[in-house]
């Protein structure tokens, strides 16, 4: 039986870090429509038990995918750089429909939150949920090959 071991993973580079949120929201016509708002990061770590098999697998890759590593746990994520949403499948959607989801996609105007300066970033996802948007799932990972360490 391989031993596991807890590690701390660390992107190899700085604003490499990324977490890719997937929100959705029923349309009038019934449709599901998801929208995947994409955060890069100036750096993150995260832990995992891995095997020593896992460990040289995940220090093999250039782009790292923490969906291909059940169990990982997001220590931390630091200084959100910038924000992309796009819509997922988003060729699918008819005009009328894309015209709904750009609205339900901007914040009420008079809803705005003047007593702070809030980044892009985090306004995007704040519109989002007050526009009866769920989020379903955050996924993480890197883009670019990341430095392994042994918690103790």
């Amino acid at each position: 039986m391989c031993e596991l071991i807890e590690y701390k993973i660390t992107p190899a580079e700085h604003d490499a870090t990324r977490a890719t949120e997937t929100w959705s929201v029923s349309l009038e016509s019934g449709r599901r429509v998801s929208v995947l708002a994409t955060t890069i990061y100036r750096s993150g770590h995260f832990t995992l038990e891995m095997d020593y098999a896992e460990k040289h697998r995940m220090l093999s890759l250039d782009v790292i995918s923490f969906q291909d590593f059940p169990g990982i746990f997001c220590e931390e994520v630091c200084d959100a750089i910038d924000t992309e949403i796009e819509i997922k499948d988003k060729d699918s959607f008819t005009l009328s429909e894309l015209n709904e989801i750009n609205i339900l996609m901007q914040p009420d105007p008079d809803e705005s939150d003047t007593e702070y300066d809030y980044p892009d970033f985090a306004v995007a996802t704040m519109t989002l949920d007050a526009n009866g948007w769920t989020l379903e799932d955050t996924l993480y990972g890197f883009n670019c090959p990341c430095e392994i360490e042994p918690v103790y």
